[in-house]
């Protein structure tokens, strides 16, 4: 499922929901993350169309199992707090991932994997502080649940960083 919308104001106007309670915000911004992953489920597919090494496309690949595990824990906690799992539209995401299809682009081949490689590190921080600011506002719901899914996706997330810098490091 690609999320990613190509124009942004086909994305909800800011200010146009009326987010009052921690539970709605929670919602949105799990709405959100779950875009966020389909969005980086479809970045990591071009990423890995761009020809690049073999232990690199190995990187990616391994990356996007573990994207598939994390929008099956995001579908749990969805069924955990009675909630369909409908991804919420995110401008952030679906640009970062327009932001590395156009590096990868703009790179000469001899360049294509260290860009590759930036692309998907740059998403990988966005990914991060996602999942910090949903693990705060499940932990002050009182969702130990929900906070320990989260908490795994994170953990996934932060190796999935750090070995997508020691790629670059080793290429450069």
């Amino acid at each position: 499922m690609d999320t990613a919308d190509e124009k942004n104001d086909d994305f909800p106007e800011a200010g146009s929901r009326d987010v009052r309670t921690l539970r709605e915000l929670f919602r949105l911004q799990l709405r959100t993350a779950l875009a966020m992953e389909y969005d980086s489920l479809a970045g990591l597919a071009e990423l890995r169309a761009a020809g690049t090494p073999h232990d690199t496309t190995d990187l990616l690949g391994h990356h996007a199992n573990e994207t598939r595990e994390q929008i099956e824990n995001l579908n749990r906690i969805f069924a955990a707090i009675g909630e369909e799992p409908l991804p919420e539209p995110s401008a952030a995401s679906a640009g970062i991932r327009r932001q590395g299809r156009d590096l990868v682009e703009d790179c000469a081949q001899e360049m294509r994997e260290r860009a590759v490689l930036a692309a998907a590190l740059g998403s990988e921080s966005y990914e991060i502080g996602c999942y910090q600011g949903l693990i705060t506002l499940a932990e002050e719901l009182d969702a130990g649940d929900a906070a320990e899914l989260l908490q795994l996706n994170l953990a996934q997330e932060v190796h999935t960083g750090e070995a997508l810098r020691r790629r670059l490091q080793v290429v450069g």
